[in-house]
């Protein structure tokens, strides 16, 4: 995992702009808004990241390593006790389930291989 918490400060300022600058291309923010999101105090809501994406043309992911592996984690934990809920029912449902289940589990892993290559 990535120590950098967030890269919306190198982003803003390989673009030459300035915190008010970046303020007034977000849909809404506060005036103090970029500074807690830079500085990791405050996580980016999901109209943030979408916003950021758009400007820097950057995914949530690349922008917010660490955030992005703290979020990751819980869904990887919630999958697999649902999966693990799910074993032993074979209706069509439930194998349906299982199989999305078993989909974002094998992404993890192999997003997890690569990093470590």
């Amino acid at each position: 995992m990535s120590k950098v918490s967030c890269y919306v400060r190198t982003q803003r300022l390989l673009a030459g702009l300035s915190q008010d600058e970046l303020r007034a291309l977000l849909p809404r923010a506060g005036h103090d808004r970029i500074s807690t999101t830079e500085r990791g105090l405050h996580p980016p809501n999901g109209g943030e990241i979408l916003a950021y994406e758009a400007i820097f043309g950057l995914s949530g992911r690349e922008l917010f390593p660490k955030r992005y592996c703290e979020v990751e984690e819980k869904v990887i934990d919630h999958a697999y006790a649902l999966h693990r809920k799910l074993e032993g029912k074979n209706d069509k449902k439930s194998i349906q389930k299982r199989i999305f289940l078993e989909g974002i589990l094998t992404r993890a892993v192999e997003r997890r291989g690569r990093k470590r290559v």
